[in-house]
């Protein structure tokens, strides 16, 4: 460099010195210096034999050692350094700068500053080396721009790239319409063409691919045949295409710092996140946006920050969304949690575990049952093909239904329907809670009552011997002790408005006894399982049967009696008929003897 300016103070000098040899205000200075000088004009020459064969070339600045040695006609040329453009003859508007620089050249309008910059350039045009070496192969390569020591060092017939930085594109041959700005950018640039490396060492091993972008340090340094590739921080896609594989690691996109680093021969992935990451070096079709993501599985799409998206197809949003082996699983909202193929879990903490084919939907909403569904805050499912719905649920029934706020249902295929209705045996139905006081409809409840499905039918059924047992009451319900029974505390908005109704009806254990007393099998009565955990209650529907029953004895003893006194009526008429003729054998009689009386009576007068 110090000779670059002790050379430049003395190209000032020469501006303003005499020269026997000028034509026009040529200035020349050197053993052989401007020698065949003939018809140029405004000419500096300074150094030994420097421009000594022009003749004719306008405009020339030639300052070195044979700098522009060869140089005849080609004007408007500026050479500072040894050797400098030494071979150039007819090319014209160059500006070279370093020893050797552009030795070589033939071309046009090139700027080549720094030693042996554009070395071996002979007829790329419009190009721009700046720094030692920088360019030095090119020998055809047009409309370049190499910044940096050894920037585009091998470049030769590739057209249209811009290198800027130490080494940067420095394999580059035949590549084209590249960019790489950075220490080391796009150091393996061979063949490649429209890569786009921003940041040190970014795309450092892109040799052959194109249409990929990397900015940030590092990013996409292992990339060598794969293309249309957008990585942008520092070592996202760090490793992409390390295998060199000429068919895979295509067409993603990594933005954030470390995105996508471990990722080596997957394909089609779109990620956005400090270090969102792979476990595994092959996956594909991956969409993921969030800081510090982990991809385990193909075919996944993920955004939150600390998400995990482990199982096929999976889908997981919220910060720290947790799918685990979860194939098509979806996990929405805060820590949601999917560790169940084909489960989706909506809002925040919501689960789904040991469930395959389950759906959770609300915060805190778990499903560990599988193909259940759990819908409302704090709402739990347990077992298979359960169904929850409502704050706080517990559906504890394999294949039940619990859908109000606090309900729970824990016997195979049972239903409790209600706020806070709680049903623990199997196979119950439940409707309402302490506080409810009607049910109905505008038509009546339908049971079934198909002769098609029953079977081993019997006569059996008492009827005044079990209806004249009961003992119909009246009273009033606890409804508090109720809610107590079941373990719930009595909430504000609990109707109290029937406190003091008085119902009519019978004792469940009453009923019971009475049944068993007589041998009559009533399924009118339900006898919890467990008395500790639920209640027994009555059937009113089912006392029409015995009150058949009863009604057609009383019918049947009412026809008896009625044959009695149809027989009996018969009787009294026979005997009124008998009585009638009796009496009149007895008026006859009475009147025979009066007659005689009277007969006698005349006698004795007589």
């Amino acid at each position: 460099m110090k000779s670059i300016y002790k050379i430049a103070i003395i190209a000032c000098f020469c501006f303003f010195a005499q020269n026997a040899y000028t034509q026009v205000d040529n200035h020349v200075i050197g053993t052989g210096a401007g020698a065949s000088l003939t018809t140029a004009d405004e000419v500096v020459y300074v150094g030994d034999s420097a421009g000594t064969s022009n003749t004719s070339g306008l405009y020339g600045t030639f300052i070195g050692e044979q700098a522009a040695y060869s140089n005849t006609s080609a004007s408007d040329n500026t050479f500072i350094g040894q050797d400098c453009g030494r071979t150039n003859t007819t090319g014209t508007d160059n500006t070279f700068m370093g020893a050797k620089a552009g030795v070589d050249n033939t071309a046009t309008d090139n700027i080549f500053i720094g030693t042996e910059s554009g070395n071996n350039n002979l007829s790329g045009a419009d190009n721009t080396f700046i720094g030692e070496e920088a360019g030095e192969a090119n020998t055809t390569g047009r409309d370049n721009t190499f910044l940096g020591e050894d920037a585009g060092f091998n470049n030769l017939d590739g057209d249209d790239n811009t290198f800027i930085g130490s080494t940067a594109g420095r394999t580059n041959t035949d590549g084209f319409r590249n960019t790489a700005i950075g220490n080391e950018a796009g150091y393996d640039y061979t063949t490649s063409d429209h890569n786009t490396a921003l940041g040190d060492s970014a795309g450092v091993d892109a040799g052959v691919g194109a249409y990929n972008t990397f900015i940030g340090a590092g990013a996409g340094a292992a990339t060598e045949h794969a293309d249309y590739n957008t990585f942008v921080g520092m070592y996202a896609g760090w490793d992409n295409n390390r295998t060199n594989n000429t068919s895979n690691a295509n067409r993603n996109t990594y933005v954030g710092m470390v995105c996508g680093y471990s990722n080596r021969e997957g394909s089609d992935n779109t990620g956005i996140g400090s270090y969102s990451d792979f476990t595994n070096t092959n996956r594909s079709q991956c969409s993921f946006g969030g800081a510090d993501m982990t991809i385990v599985s193909n075919y996944t799409s993920g955004l939150g920050a600390y998400t995990r998206l482990s199982g096929d197809y999976c889908v997981g949003i919220g910060y720290g969304a947790y799918i685990n082996s979860a194939s098509y699983g979806i996990g929405i909202g805060y820590v949601a949690k999917v560790q169940s193929n084909r489960g989706i879990a909506m809002g925040y903490l919501s689960t789904i575990s040991g469930a395959n084919y389950s759906i959770a939907i609300a915060p805190n909403c778990s499903t560990f049952s599988a193909y259940g569904v759990t819908l409302g805050f704090s709402a739990t499912s347990y077992l298979d093909y359960s169904i929850g719905i409502g704050h706080s649920v517990v559906d504890s029934s394999q294949y039940g239904i619990t859908l109000g706020n606090e309900a729970a249902s824990k016997g195979t295929q049972s239903i409790a329907i209600g706020y806070q209705t709680t049903v623990n045996p199997n196979f119950e139905t439940y409707i309402g809670n302490a506080s409810t006081t009607q049910i109905g409809g505008t038509v009546n409840w339908t049971a079934l009552s198909d002769k098609r499905f029953k079977t081993q039918l019997q006569k059996d059924i008492p009827g005044l011997e079990f209806i004249n047992r009961l003992r119909p009451v009246s009273y009033k319900l606890n409804r508090d002790q109720i809610h107590q029974f079941f373990g719930h505390e009595k909430a504000e908005h609990i109707n109290d408005t029937h406190k003091d109704v008085r119902y009519s009806g019978f004792i469940a254990q009453e009923v019971e006894q009475t049944a068993k007393e007589i041998g009559y099998d009533f399924s009118g009565v339900k006898v919890p399982q467990n008395t500790d955990e639920d209640i027994y209650g009555l059937r009113y529907a089912e006392f029409t049967v015995p009150l058949v029953q009863a009604t057609k004895e009383l019918d049947q003893i009412a026809k008896d009696q009625q044959i009695l006194i149809d027989k009996q009526e018969k009787d009294i008429i026979e005997y009124r008929s008998e009585v009638e003729q009796q009496q009149e054998e007895i008026n006859l009689l009475q009147d025979k003897l009066n007659s005689l009386k009277e007969s006698l009576n005349n006698i004795q007068k007589q």
